[in-house]
């Protein structure tokens, strides 16, 4: 139990530090797109999270991190937002290490009517799990009019079977990949 505490207390004066392995990070205006190799699934950080996720350093304290916080965002930022901002990266998996952090215990609720920020500045993590390419390549469904695809592409596939098509960029080896009428150019169907 005293383990349990000294962790949190932990949590309290350092925060973790954020994964450089097996992940793609992209800067978009003032937000971060974070790919994670292992888990397959993309995450857009806010601008708050952004500030936050670049000092979790195991180095700055969360106190450093509302200081550094309120001086971007030009008000009083405190430790609870601090640590739900740390919380979502965690959710995310984002951190080198699991916290083992208790998420329950934060209200979101709570932040957003202490804080009326507007919603783009909330500590929030946006994520989406990325199709694997056979899930994507796999368009094998018979159709009789192009209402019934997805993409509204329906045409002869390798087999001379009436199918939806996959659409146009879609991974190919060879133009048998593609739809009727449709090349295979530098590893994409082409029309």
């Amino acid at each position: 139990m005293i383990q349990e505490r000294q962790s949190n207390k932990d949590l309290l004066y350092k925060a973790p530090k954020f994964r450089t392995n097996e992940i793609v990070m992209q800067e978009v205006d003032e937000e971060t797109l974070v790919y994670d190799l292992v888990s397959n699934k993309a995450h857009k950080l806010s601008e708050t999270l952004t500030i936050i996720w670049k000092h979790c350093d195991r180095e700055t304290s969360v106190i450093d991190l509302s200081n550094i916080l309120s001086d971007k965002l030009k008000m009083k930022i405190n430790e609870d937002f601090i640590i739900l901002a740390i919380s979502e990266l965690e959710k995310a998996e984002l951190f080198s290490k699991s916290l083992n952090f208790d998420h329950e215990k934060i209200s979101r609720r709570k932040i957003l009517c202490k804080y009326e920020l507007p919603t783009i500045l909330m500590p929030l993590v946006v994520s989406i799990v990325a199709p694997q390419i056979s899930q994507v390549a796999d368009f094998s469904g018979a159709c009789s009019s192009p209402a019934q695809c997805c993409n509204g592409r329906c045409g002869f596939d390798q087999f001379g079977n009436i199918a939806c098509c996959p659409p146009v960029n879609s991974p190919c080896t060879t133009t048998l990949d593609c739809c009727e009428g449709g090349i295979c150019d530098g590893g994409f169907c082409d029309g």
